[in-house]
């Protein structure tokens, strides 16, 4: 509609071609600093605050607890919708410093030994990238161990696995999860997909083995990455269980001195356990229908 508003991403060149066929509707774009738009991002500090620039004005500075250029375009084109419908900018600028980020989005699990876990759903290269890139930016020099899981249905047709050694590129570490068989079978070859990152990419068809090899690795001072993608969303159930628990419960072998990692999947299994037999209990249930039947 004519009284609406087109919020664009300018580094996207199909949008403006897209758009370039016809549009009623007005059209304003955004981008960070290197990109030419109406709206720009600039002086992105290290805790990963920046300005918000419109036509070349200040106005304002986003401080919050959030990593990645793809967050911070998010919610620059969230500034500029406010906007459109009478949301003074320095009002949406000052609101996302009690802005918190959805479980699963560089979620911090826990830390143990000085060795922090997250976890993220970056379920694409792009995502991939912009999530690695963000946490390098926050943790400087400190090695990153990044473990992915490409069980996406996105991931499993293949399409985009030419991209992964490049979203991989800020990691010192990568253990990747392809199963060769089974629900998990990705229908191609992670290790051959990983092979350009050379010795610091490793891939593997069993989930307890690469387990074995992050807890090898892990230092102090590690930040270990987990990237998982879920298929459906029983997947998310189990992840909503375990993010009911406390800390400390995830981390329940932190006497290991590289037990942080190894904990969580193990809470992650047990969750996913629980809430299996939860549902079998439930009206409607498997068990709940036997105990009927027995009464």
């Amino acid at each position: 509609p004519n009284n609406g508003l087109i919020v664009s991403n300018a580094h996207e060149a199909a949008l403006d071609e897209t758009l370039a066929k016809g549009a009623w509707t007005p059209i304003t774009r955004f981008a960070d600093a290197r990109v030419p738009a109406d709206w720009q991002i600039a002086n992105v500090g290290a805790d990963d605050s920046f300005d918000v620039l419109f036509e070349g004005q200040l106005q304002g500075r986003v401080h919050w607890d959030v990593t990645g250029e793809h967050n911070r375009l998010n919610a620059l084109a969230a500034i500029v919708a406010a906007r459109h419908v009478g949301v003074e900018p320095k009002t949406a600028i000052e609101s996302f410093a009690r802005y918190r980020m959805p479980k699963r989005r560089m979620e911090i699990k826990g830390v143990v030994n000085d060795i922090t876990v997250y976890d993220d759903f970056a379920h694409h290269p792009t995502a991939i990238t912009t999530t690695v890139a963000g946490l390098r930016k926050r943790v400087g020099s400190a090695r990153i161990l990044a473990v992915l899981e490409p069980r996406s249905n996105t991931m499993k047709l293949g399409v985009m696995k030419a991209q992964l050694p490049e979203s991989l590129r800020d990691a010192d570490l990568v253990f990747g999860y392809g199963a060769s068989e089974g629900k998990d079978a990705l229908g191609w070859d992670l290790a051959e997909s990983l092979s350009p990152l050379g010795e610091k990419a490793r891939a593997f068809d069993d989930l307890t083995e690469l387990v074995q090899a992050v807890k090898a690795q892990a230092r102090a001072g590690d930040q270990v990455a987990h990237a998982q993608q879920h298929r459906d969303g029983k997947a998310d159930d189990d992840q909503a269980v375990v993010g009911q628990r406390e800390v400390g419960e995830h981390l329940h072998a932190a006497a290991h001195p590289r037990g942080v990692f190894h904990a969580y999947v193990l809470r992650a299994k047990q969750a996913a356990h629980q809430l299996h037999q939860h549902q079998a209990d439930a009206p409607g249930g498997q068990r709940s229908e036997e105990r009927r039947v027995g009464k």
